[in-house]
């Protein structure tokens, strides 16, 4: 029954798509036109076709090495086309402009009509049997309008080129049209890779790209920020503004001067610059925050043409519960933000550039709007699909230039949630126009290490630029056979089906669901019941192999760009092995719950069988993922994925494995300590007292030689251990999108050395900042003698104190945090699950 409705819903889509298609104009481009006409007759492009430039002569070189690509990439052919100063008869494309020319004076109607003179990005493509034109105002529209041809372009069985009859009058509807990139977590691509991404989405006609950074950049003023990273070097981007300024793509940067931060202020000589230790917001109470800003912009504004710096500013959720705290109980969150705008505004414009941000803390804080200087661009994302009207209403309410970006949904999944996509672009982008936004980025995020390999991302850029060339006229449906015929030269409906199952994955689980411990306790909610589990993971299986069989399918074609099938066949793969980790997990735990843990031979045997099953096809995937990371980035981010997720999970069932050779099976992996807060804490608990600074003590009475002694703590959410009153260490930072910062949440410390015969004095100084918050640790310390080893769990024999005076017995909280228990012979940390 389940295969009958996952091959229902395939041709239901299929169906929908075809006949779409039969409806819609046969002629089909990537952004649709506004106006198209089919017309007799073919133009053969061949050895004697001939190139006119009647303008745009500085281009002509460029755009003949374009059309000897396109036409190479099509039949896999050379054929080198001669440019010629004078007309020929027939059989030629000419380049020339809107007015006086004879082309121009052929169709001054449809020009005049159009009022394409007054539109800069405007052209016309017109193909009769002997001859192209393509007209425009300028040599960018021209781009335009070969990018339009090539789409045209088509191959017979004889190997000839040639393009249907047509006239094309096209322009944009939105100015700006791009994409921003996070390279900020993880990926960040080779040069050749950033130039890749340069050129398709110029042919797909955007003409912004902006990169995020974060700490991911090389800056000559603090050379330090990024440097053991895969940081974007002032040389690479150097050279990427002179590629993209051929493809008449705008490199704007965003480089955030708020929120954001963790990378940076989790690192020692950047403590100072944090809102509170561990945070990831900047303290906007301290004058180092505005010189440490003013020369990353100076610096960063004279590297990038623009006339525009996007300053991000979103997700600023710390301030206000640190240094700036007085203040802000003062004035207010909105002043607070909207001061520190204003500042950063006044730093953009003394270099000559013109500010955007984003816009969540505006519309969290709506008062902002009657502070914000006018000249702000205001770079709205929305990713969901909702009523956009009341938010965009805003902008032309309080007459604030603003920008949409809706996203690819590729962020925390193993594949983009292509459905939502599609809608969160289509309605968004499409309000937004009704309201004046004055541009539209679509937006990709790579959260958690951006394991997310952004190659999976074409078929939601091509979308947006659809969108946002056309938005009264995108069509979902029309858009698929369109950007399957474009990109892999195919419209065959295995395409549209294989898509379909893959964006079931992007829809259905998430790459934290992906790579939890399966031997962690979890919410016993519905979702997390065993017979859903061994549901849904037949179910992803089930989808998995059929994504796999199409996918074989499609290998046996001659498809363009036909390396992009590694990508899709590694997500199915991802998915299959997700299935079974779900299945088996539920398995080994039903058959150890059982019989209590008193497992046969046989028993222990089949469990080991399904661990090495898991632990053997996980290492393939981790090889897999390798390639195709080194295929388009920069190798380091890629060790954090593979120790963090890979390698952690991997353990997790070594560790299972291991529990077999124990009389009693044991399947629980939890954490075992409990977490302390001071008793008048009620941490998360709203209208309750908290305790946002504790100490917590334990006097380690030391009898025998030590020769190993290890601390492993977890603080809420900041900590300093003392051991003897001797500062060894803390732990910082809360939960981030940065998976740098997840792997620092908790750590080891080794106090061998420091510990002496008789008493010795441990202390942990917490503090915790923010709403419903209490200061909180998790410790457990393992000791070694000559003759034994000893776990020293949380319990009655601490004390905490609020004062540093009154101490008593801590407040235990069992599984506060879900999160897995460390290993302290491998020294492996615990993780905090999500």
């Amino acid at each position: 029954m389940r295969l009958v409705l996952i091959f229902s819903s395939i041709f239901y889509f299929i169906q929908t798509s075809n006949l779409s298609g039969e409806q819609m104009n046969p002629i089909k481009i990537i952004p649709e036109p506004q106006f198209i006409m089919p017309a007799s007759g073919k133009f053969f492009v061949n050895k004697n076709t001939t190139l006119v430039f009647g303008e745009f002569v500085e281009k002509s070189e460029f755009f003949k090495s374009l059309i000897y690509d396109e036409i190479k990439s099509k039949i896999n052919q050379n054929l080198n086309l001669r440019i010629s100063e004078s007309q020929p008869s027939k059989n030629f494309i000419y380049f020339g402009s809107l007015s006086d020319n004879e082309f121009a004076w052929q169709f001054k109607e449809i020009i005049r009509e159009k009022e394409l003179l007054d539109k800069k990005e405007a052209y016309l493509l017109s193909v009769e049997q002997n001859r192209i034109a393509i007209l425009a105002n300028n040599s960018q529209g021209a781009f335009y309008g070969l990018m339009s041809l090539f789409q045209l372009l088509q191959s017979d069985k004889s190997k000839k080129i040639y393009v249907d009859g047509c006239l094309i009058v096209d322009y944009p509807a939105f100015p700006m049209r791009g994409i921003s990139d996070d390279i900020a977590r993880g990926q960040v691509s080779t040069l050749d890779d950033f130039k890749k991404i340069i050129k398709m989405i110029a042919r797909y006609k955007m003409n912004v790209y902006q990169p995020y950074f974060e700490d991911a950049i090389e800056l000559k003023s603090f050379p330090d920020i990024g440097l053991n990273r895969s940081r974007l070097t002032q040389d690479e981007i150097k050279e990427l503004i002179q590629y993209a300024e051929q493809y008449f793509v705008e490199i704007i940067p965003i480089f955030q001067t708020l929120g954001h931060w963790e990378n940076l202020l989790i690192q020692p000589g950047y403590y100072e610059l944090a809102e509170f230790p561990g945070a990831a917001s900047l303290d906007v109470t301290n004058e180092k925050t505005y010189e440490f800003l003013d020369k990353c912009i100076a610096e960063l504004s004279e590297l990038f043409p623009s006339k525009y710096f996007h300053a991000g500013l979103d997700e600023s959720w710390d301030v206000g519960f640190g240094n700036s705290k007085k203040i802000t109980g003062q004035i207010g969150i909105a002043a607070v933000h909207a001061n520190h705008y204003k500042r950063v505004n006044e730093i953009i414009k003394k270099y000559g550039k013109q500010m955007m941000m984003y816009g969540d803390i505006i519309h969290n804080h709506p008062e902002i709007f009657e502070m914000l200087p006018k000249d702000i661009v205001v770079v709205d994302w929305r990713y969901g699909v909702n009523d956009f009207e009341p938010i965009v209403k805003k902008y032309k309410e309080y007459n604030q230039p603003f920008i949409c970006s809706p996203s690819v949904t590729n962020y925390n999944r193993i594949f983009p949630h292509i459905i939502n996509s599609l809608l969160n672009i289509q309605l968004f982008t499409k309000i937004s126009f009704e309201y004046g936004s004055i541009g539209f980025i679509n937006s990709n995020w790579g959260d958690n290490g951006g394991e997310n390999l952004r190659e999976l991302n074409w078929f939601g850029y091509a979308f947006g630029a659809e969108c946002a060339w056309n938005p009264l006229n995108a069509d979902i449906y029309n858009f698929r056979p369109k950007f399957f015929k474009d990109f892999y030269g195919t419209d065959n409906p295995e395409l549209n089906a294989l898509y379909t199952i893959l964006n079931d994955f992007g829809a259905s689980f998430t790459q934290y669901d992906f790579w939890r411990n399966p031997f962690v306790k979890w919410n016993n909610t519905i979702n997390y019941q065993e017979q859903n589990f061994i549901l849904f993971g037949e179910t992803i299986k089930s989808k998995a192999k059929i994504s796999l069989e199409l996918i074989n399918s499609l290998k046996k074609s001659r498809l363009k760009n036909s390396s992009h099938l590694d990508y899709l066949e590694f997500v199915a793969r991802q998915a299959e092995w997700y299935g079974d980790k779900l299945v088996y997990s539920v398995n080994i735990k039903r058959l150890i719950e059982k019989k209590n843990g008193f497992l046969s031979k046989e028993e222990r045997t089949f469990v080991s069988n399904l661990c090495d099953d898991m632990i053997t096809r996980l290492q393939s995937l981790k090889k897999e993922f390798r390639n195709l990371w080194l295929r388009t980035n920069k190798e380091k981010g890629l060790d954090l994925i593979e120790n963090e997720k890979y390698d952690r999970q991997i353990f997790a069932w070594k560790r299972m494995k291991d529990a077999l050779k124990q009389e009693i099976v044991e399947y629980d992996q939890t954490i075992k300590s409990q977490w302390m807060y001071h008793p008048d804490g009620n941490p998360g608990q709203k209208n309750q007292s908290q305790v946002e600074e504790a100490i917590f003590t334990f006097d380690l009475i030391v009898k025998d030689k030590v020769t190993s002694a290890l601390v492993h703590l977890m603080a809420d959410s900041y900590a300093e251990l003392y051991v003897n009153d001797r500062l060894i260490g803390d732990v910082r930072g809360r939960r981030t999108l940065s998976l740098w910062v997840e792997s620092q949440r908790a750590k080891f410390f080794d106090i061998t050395d420091l510990l002496k015969a008789g008493e010795n004095k441990i202390k942990i100084v917490a503090k915790n900042f923010g709403e419903n918050v209490s200061a909180g640790v998790n410790v457990q310390i393992d000791l070694k003698t000559p003759v034994s080893q000893h776990r020293i769990y949380p319990d009655e024999s601490w004390r905490v104190s609020k004062d540093g005076k009154t101490f008593v017995e801590p407040k235990l909280i069992p599984l506060r945090f879900i999160s897995s228990d460390p290993d302290f012979e491998n020294k492996i940390t615990s993780w905090y699950e999500r």
